[in-house]
């Protein structure tokens, strides 16, 4: 009888040995090429978990023909089949399975025979599993894992003992997870594995911002002062305001190490002595002025009331310090000094220095308790003036000098807009 599928005319070609071995299907035993061309065949038609019972010979002369159609594809095509076969795991269940990956062709290779024959497919499908899959240690395919090369959101959050959400966030923002996607997306991620293993890592050894707060000491905007001051900076950074950030504890313990080679632990205080808080409040500055003085180690009377060494727990010489603002300030105006000066209000002065026009590298956390280097102030009069100003010094009506400046196409440089008053460059100004 004819064959009546070109698998069928495959095998008798085979048989009597009438192919030369060209493609990939042709290196495989002819068993093995016949058996998994049924298995790769009725897959496709049955779906990958086919029950074989209920499938009639005519259906597996369809399913032989089928599957060695890919099989002929070669070797690639193959592997992709085997990929493919993927798509309903994609959210990556609590443990990856070969039955639940590969249904029947995984049970036929792995129980049903360990016929040598089928090595070089095995071979294949775990190979596939390995580099399009997060399996690990405790996973098998056709033998044990010993090395994972991909995590998954949840293999991640299972290894390392780690909140999802937790983990979610930080990769985000370390930029390991791409922004825009949405959390199913998330959970079916491929993540490499030594990477992710780095970032949590460090994430396992920071502290969140209350946390952090409570380590040293401080109170929220201590911490932002002691960010803007440079002494210490999140490891992880999420949310608005600080709250989601993350810190590490050996810079957290690093700043203590500092406050502590300037401080006495232990001792008792005088009672003229102020803790930080008080010293900001009775003193009208910063809590970074205060800080940078310590740290810097320029004061002698710092004391730590107990053996508990935070920033909450030091104490102060309220006249030693106030002196030595005193003779930091040499060169510099208040913010209130610097208003008066320019003829400006505290927001148009803050706004000034926001957007560049006068440089004050102390604009911190209390804007009011800040000081502006005198020769910035100096350096802006020269370059601009208010209409005011300019109206004065020509002895001439506001309202005739603004339109003749306007005739001739003089506007503000700086606009009430941006810093809630005007400014003209003094160069564009004609002189009288």
């Amino acid at each position: 009888m004819c064959a009546s599928t070109s698998f069928e005319q495959y095998v008798t070609d085979r048989l009597w040995g009438r192919l030369p071995k060209k493609d990939w299907v042709d290196s495989l035993p002819l068993y093995v090429a016949g058996k998994l061309s049924e298995l790769v065949g009725a897959t496709i038609l049955f779906g990958k978990h086919f029950v074989s019972k209920g499938i009639e010979d005519r259906q597996w002369i369809q399913c032989g023909q089928i599957g060695f159609e890919l099989l002929k594809a070669g070797e690639d095509a193959f592997r992709d089949f085997i990929r493919r076969l993927h798509c309903d795991q994609l959210s990556f269940p609590k443990q990856l399975t070969g039955s639940h990956l590969y249904g029947r062709i995984y049970i036929r290779l792995s129980s049903e025979t360990q016929d040598p024959g089928y090595d070089g497919v095995r071979q294949i499908i775990r190979d596939v599993a390995l580099t399009s899959l997060p399996l690990g240690p405790r996973d098998v395919i056709f033998g044990p894992i010993t090395e994972r090369k991909f995590h998954s959101i949840r293999t991640a959050c299972r290894e390392f003992d780690v909140d999802p959400e937790t983990l979610k966030t930080s990769l985000r923002t370390a930029g390991m997870i791409p922004r825009g996607i949405d959390s199913g997306e998330e959970d079916s991620l491929l993540l490499n594995a030594e990477e992710v293993t780095k970032h949590v890592r460090k994430l396992k050894r920071s502290l969140p911002t209350d946390t952090a707060m409570a380590h040293l000491g401080v109170t929220r905007s201590h911490l932002a002062a002691l960010i803007k001051a440079g002494y210490l900076r999140p490891t992880i950074e999420h949310g608005e305001n600080g709250i989601g950030y993350f810190y590490s504890e050996d810079d957290l313990n690093g700043i203590l190490a500092r406050l502590s080679a300037v401080v006495e632990v232990g001792i008792g205080r005088d009672v003229s002595m102020r803790s930080l808080t008080e010293l900001v409040e009775q003193l009208g500055c910063s809590f970074r002025e205060v800080i940078e003085l310590v740290l810097s180690g320029a004061t002698r009377t710092v004391v730590c009331e107990g053996e508990d060494l935070k920033f909450d727990a030091v104490f102060l010489d309220p006249t030693e310090i106030a002196g030595l603002l005193r003779r930091s300030d040499i060169g510099t105006l208040s913010m209130r000094d610097a208003e008066q000066r320019l003829r400006v209000n505290a927001r148009t002065l803050r706004e000034l220095i926001i957007h560049g026009f006068i440089k004050s590298p102390n604009l911190g956390d209390k804007v009011s308790h800040q000081s502006v280097p005198l020769g910035e102030i100096e350096r802006f009069e020269r370059r601009f003036t208010t209409l005011y100003k300019y109206a004065r010094t020509t002895g001439r009506e506001l309202g005739i000098v603004e339109r003749e400046l306007s005739d001739a196409g003089i506007h503000p440089w700086i606009t009430a807009d941006l810093v809630g008053a005007t400014f003209y460059r003094a160069a564009d100004l004609p002189t009288r």
